[in-house]
């Protein structure tokens, strides 16, 4: 890994563990808070922050992190392992299967513009809205168990993607998606909405795109 690159729209600079204090040059996740702070999940060294040009480090009881994400206070929520952690400014608390979620290997998190707390896991998705923690799993409607990526559009739908295709879950129920139906591969990846709406999915061979109540192979 090389670490992290700023572009102001000008200039570059490069942070790496030779010229800053950043923890490592591997980084597995990237967000910025509403301070303008940068925050990154690294591969065994933790979470950090940087802070203007200084970098804050936290170590987590699990510091290989998969997947960071700010909530709507911009609190920052990391997925590892051993389930999810999330600060609050002071202290690291934690969420686990032992609290309700579904595993506690988290491959992906997000949050729903009601607040809400996805999480994709390898036996299903889970969501927690500051309180309950609910799971969906293959039987009602997923796709598969395992899935690698999860995101909420502006309609509140979500879309997981999963080993075995991409479901939507639209009010109460999941459809899925599959090579059967246009979808480029099965094997689901990655997922990114854009600001028309459209929903891209990313796979093991190839990208898809909804758009306009239609699903599309981008060659």
């Amino acid at each position: 890994g090389g670490g992290l690159t700023l572009f102001d729209g000008a200039t570059r600079k490069t942070y790496n563990t030779a010229n800053s204090a950043i923890p490592s040059n591997y980084l597995t996740a990237l967000a910025v808070d509403k301070q303008n702070r940068v925050w990154v999940g690294t591969v065994g060294a933790g979470v950090a922050r940087l802070e203007g040009d200084l970098w804050v480090k936290h170590s987590l009881p699990n510091n290989y992190i998969n997947a960071l994400a700010l909530d709507v206070v911009g609190n920052p929520w990391v997925a590892t392992n051993d389930g999810a952690f999330v600060y609050n400014g002071q202290v690291w608390a934690h969420l686990a299967a032992s609290h309700g979620l579904a595993s506690n290997r988290i491959n992906a998190i997000t949050v729903a513009p009601d607040g809400r707390i996805w999480f994709g896991t390898d036996s299903g998705a889970s969501v927690y809205d500051g309180q309950r923690i609910r799971t969906y799993k293959d039987s009602d409607g997923l796709a598969s168990n395992t899935v690698r990526a999860i995101v909420v559009d502006a309609q509140r739908r979500v879309w997981g993607g999963a080993s075995r295709g991409v479901a939507v879950l639209d009010g109460t129920r999941w459809k899925t998606y599959t090579r059967a139906d246009g979808l480029a591969d099965d094997a689901v990846t990655t997922l990114a909405l854009d600001a028309r709406g459209n929903a891209w999915v990313g796979t093991a061979h190839g990208l898809s795109a909804f758009g306009d109540a239609k699903l599309t192979r981008v060659t």
